[in-house]
């Protein structure tokens, strides 16, 4: 795992009681696998009750995350740069230089649209 983080409703600040809690982060896949041109799982989804509480966790290819970050997509920027880390690595401060990056208008009327309509 190049990172795992706090996503959704914990991330935001307004969990309920029943919230579950959304993990996010990015693998990487063996190189071996990447040059024999053996497509790698592109997302793994997990689900499970830990101490009464539902955690759901779900891991990117970094291939696909690099893929989000050229779309205006503020759910992954909003994964890459959370500040409540569960997993990091050297990986994951370079996804987060690169996130900073991405930062364009065109995310900002796609995530300004989005909260009009909401």
């Amino acid at each position: 795992m190049l990172f795992v983080s706090v996503s959704g409703a914990h991330l935001r600040g307004f969990p309920s009681p029943d919230s579950d809690v959304d993990l996010w982060g990015a693998s990487a896949a063996p190189l071996a696998s990447v040059l024999l041109l053996d497509a790698p799982c592109q997302t793994v989804h997990l689900a499970a009750n830990v101490g009464g509480v539902e955690v759901e966790a779900v891991a990117h290819e970094i291939a696909k995350y690099l893929k989000f970050l050229i779309k205006p997509n503020d759910c992954v920027l909003e994964q890459i740069l959370s500040p409540l880390v569960v997993s990091t690595s050297p990986a994951h401060a370079g996804l987060q230089a690169l996130a900073r990056e991405s930062l364009s208008k065109r995310l900002y009327f796609h995530s300004a649209g989005f909260a009009k309509g909401e």
